[in-house]
């Protein structure tokens, strides 16, 4: 979802425009404001918005014809939410089949409204991406580990394209070592609108034990004894950007939580602090670990695992990509010939017997 997202609100009330307002521009959004269909389509076509809010009845156009003509424009998949009365029913229905997002009913709470927009520029922002995704063709998203025919890596690719657009969900990575989790995490992060802010990868294997709360969510100053100042934690460095915690099963429990509320709440506190530090980071995480079987050991939180795991993604193993291995072999004998200046074109059938023999234990990566 794009930061500072800008509405336009097609209404011929000006109270609806004031409720908007109050409750979209507290929360970050731009709102612009238009009285009614002719008004709306002339905007459009002088400026970029990321999603219209638009009442059914007015005066000139009706939200229907609107909404065909917005369909039929340049940005054909700018997020229309329609706008209804309560006896407009069978009006918005007819608007969801012409591709309305969603619809409102007056009068609409703040909740209400906030999750439909949230939702209305989420598919968009999908959308959209998509559709410079297939008019730039795919050749430009295919990192190494996704070189080949595989029908599942085909599917990873593909998703990647869908969930790297959306920079809300969580994303968890399966599959064994080697098999390009980190590399999918980057993928996810470089194709997405947080692809300006940080990419943070995070082992937490790696991580000492009694250090895991201080190196992922900082200190203050005088929080303990070599604290001389205050200092941000990893989760904090990938504010606006991805987090991506590698072996997120072996996390401390104790930790657990914390992460938790980051995901939920959008908040945490330093270690030694007293008052919350806010961040909007998405959470990527990666385990080669049944977090089932972690789950019914007590070693990890099921409510933390049912937010991470809003968006799986199952890498498989280099076993499993028969038809691959020398695809795989000859792009990086290329690539390397090239880095060392050797002439070496191709495998002979000896080394490509040797190669489509072995059983590849570290995956790619071997």
């Amino acid at each position: 979802m794009p930061e500072n997202a800008r509405i336009l609100v097609v209404d011929d009330d000006a109270t609806m425009h004031a409720a908007c307002r109050r409750v979209l521009e507290a929360k970050g959004y731009e709102i612009v404001s238009a009285l009614n269909g002719r008004e709306c389509l002339t905007y459009l076509e002088n400026a970029i918005v990321d999603l219209v809010l638009l009442d059914y009845k007015m005066p000139d156009l009706d939200g229907i014809e609107v909404l065909c003509r917005i369909r039929q424009g340049d940005d054909p998949d700018l997020g229309v939410v329609i706008i209804t009365g309560k006896g407009d029913m069978r009006s918005a229905i007819e608007a969801l089949r012409l591709g309305a997002l969603d619809y409102v009913t007056k009068p609409m709470g703040a909740d209400g409204l906030l999750a439909v927009v949230q939702r209305g520029l989420e598919v968009t922002s999908i959308k959209r991406h998509l559709r410079r995704f297939n008019r730039e063709g795919k050749r430009e998203f295919r990192p190494d580990f996704l070189i080949g025919e595989n029908a599942q890596m085909q599917q990873v690719c593909e998703t990647l394209v869908r969930v790297g657009a959306s920079s809300l969900s969580c994303v968890l990575l399966r599959g064994e070592t080697g098999t390009g989790k980190s590399l999918v995490a980057r993928a996810l992060h470089d194709n997405s609108l947080r692809a300006a802010s940080s990419f943070v990868q995070v082992n937490c294997t790696a991580i000492a034990a009694d250090l895991a709360e201080v190196e992922l969510f900082g200190h203050e100053k005088g929080a303990f004894t070599d604290a001389h100042g205050s200092r941000k934690g990893y989760v904090e460095q990938a504010d606006a950007g991805t987090l991506f915690l590698d072996e997120i099963g072996y996390m401390p429990l104790s930790l657990q939580p914390k992460l938790l509320n980051v995901i939920e709440d959008k908040r945490f506190r330093r270690v030694g602090g007293f008052e919350d530090v806010t961040v909007d980071t998405r959470v990527v995480a990666a385990t080669n670990r049944d977090l089932g079987e972690a789950i019914g050991a007590g070693e990890f939180r099921e409510d933390l695992f049912y937010r991470l795991n809003v968006i799986t993604l199952t890498l498989p193993p280099l076993r499993e990509r028969q038809q691959d291995v020398l695809l795989l072999a000859r792009h990086f004998l290329s690539h390397f010939s090239k880095q060392f200046h050797r002439d070496v074109w191709d495998l002979s059938p000896e080394a490509q017997k040797l190669v489509l023999d072995y059983h590849w234990p570290g995956n790619v990566r071997e």
